[in-house]
């Protein structure tokens, strides 16, 4: 999979680009108002990595065919910046969320369209 396809994806489904870093690309649902972060440091092109946000519950994504929670329970990111801090092993509040991986562009169709509910 191809970034560009990705993003295509994101767009088709109804989300708009906040920001984008060297790793990470930030986007809101247009009708939940839900950020989400596309990991461009991880994943690609094999798969797809993304971070929802920390207080959603993740077992509503559980059930959707190639899309898995990886066992990395919570992701790390100064670049995720529309989502709470909390102190990581250094000095600093970092911010965080929950990682989601999507196999297929398929997979992460159906869990951005979950996901905006």
């Amino acid at each position: 999979m191809e970034k560009q396809q990705v993003v295509e994806v994101f767009s088709k489904t109804g989300y708009t680009a906040l920001e984008e870093t060297e790793k990470a690309i930030g986007f809101i649902a247009s009708h939940s108002r839900r950020v989400v972060y596309l990991r461009l440091d991880s994943g690609l092109p094999s798969r797809v990595r993304v971070v929802v946000e920390p207080d959603y519950d993740t077992s509503l994504l559980g059930g959707i065919q190639g899309v898995d929670r990886p066992t990395l329970r919570i992701q790390h990111g100064s670049n995720m910046r529309r989502f709470p801090k909390r102190l990581n092993r250094g000095e600093k509040e970092i911010h965080y969320g929950t990682p989601m991986d999507a196999d297929t562009l398929g997979g992460l169709e159906s869990l951005l369209n979950q996901y905006q509910r």
